[in-house]
C-alpha cells in the first residue's frame, strides 16, 4: 500500500515537472516553467538546513543507514529517494508494475538495465530531472520543511552536486566488503556493476565514511553527532 501511494504522489509529481504530450504546452504550462517555480521554492522556504548525501555500491546498506538515521531523527528529517520518481516514470511509459519496481524483489531485477539506460537518457537532457522530483516529494510530505533532508542513493556525480549547489550538504559513501555484499544477495550483473550507476562516484572525497559490515554503532553514531552538530 505504501509504495502504490509513493507511485501515485511521484505520478503527479511527474505531471508538473512534464508538459501533457497529449496537449500543446503553454507558457504557464512548459517543463522550463515548472522547472523554475521548484527552482525558486528550493530558493526560499524550501529550505532543509543539512542535506545528507549517501552513496554506496549496492547491497551496501545505503537504505539501511538512512532508516537507522530516520528512526533517530523522527519528525527532525525527510529521507528523499531519488530512484523513486525514475522507476515510478519509467514504469508509466513502459506500462509496468511501478509498486513492483519499488521493491528489493526480482521483478526489478529483470528490467535494471534498461532502466538505468533509460534514466541515463533522462539525465542528459536535464541532470537535475529526479533530484527535483525528490525535492517535490519531499514538499508534499510534510506541512513544514524539516531541518534535515536524507538522500538515501546518490549515484552519479550530479546527484551530488545538485544538492551541493543549493544547500549545506554532508556526504557520507557507506562501504561493504564484496564478501558482505554477496552474502547480502549481491550478485555480479554486467552493464550494471561495472556501468555509471554503480561506478559514477568511485574516488571521489567523501566528509564521512562509513563501513556497514560488523558492528556499525560506533560509526553510526559519530554519524549522527555530525548532523546534529550542524542541524538541530
Amino acid at each position: 500500500l505504501m509504495a502504490a501511494t509513493v507511485c501515485v504522489a511521484l505520478d503527479l509529481f511527474a505531471r508538473l515537472l512534464l508538459p501533457s504530450p497529449s496537449a500543446p504546452s503553454t507558457p504557464q504550462e512548459s517543463e522550463g516553467d515548472s522547472v523554475a517555480a521548484l527552482e525558486q521554492k528550493l530558493k526560499t522556504y524550501l529550505r532543509p538546513k543539512l542535506v545528507v548525501v549517501l552513496s554506496g555500491k549496492r547491497k551496501c546498506g545505503k537504505d539501511y543507514i538512512a532508516e537507522m538515521l530516520s528512526k533517530e531523527l523522527g519528525a527532525s528529517c525527510a529521507v528523499l529517494h531519488l530512484s523513486e520518481p525514475l522507476k515510478s516514470q519509467f514504469a508509466k511509459e513502459r506500462g509496468l508494475n511501478a509498486a513492483e519496481l519499488l521493491t528489493a524483489g526480482p521483478y526489478k531485477e529483470i528490467y535494471r538495465a534498461e532502466m538505468i539506460k533509460w534514466g541515463e537518457e533522462r539525465r542528459d537532457r536535464d541532470a537535475g530531472y529526479f533530484c527535483r522530483l525528490a525535492c517535490a516529494s519531499a514538499e508534499q510530505a510534510a506541512r513544514t520543511t524539516p531541518p534535515v533532508w536524507i538522500v538515501a542513493d546518490a549515484r552519479r556525480p550530479t546527484d551530488v552536486e545538485f544538492f551541493q549547489a543549493r544547500f549545506p550538504t554532508l556526504t557520507v559513501r557507506i562501504e561493504a566488503s564484496q564478501a558482505t555484499r554477496i552474502d547480502r544477495g549481491w550478485k555480479f550483473t554486467a552493464g550494471v556493476d561495472d556501468g555509471v550507476s554503480e561506478c559514477g562516484l568511485d574516488g571521489r572525497s567523501w566528509d564521512l565514511t562509513v563501513t556497514n559490515e560488523g558492528d556499525v554503532a560506533p560509526q553510526f553514531a559519530a554519524l549522527l553527532a555530525r548532523i546534529k552538530s550542524r542541524a538541530l
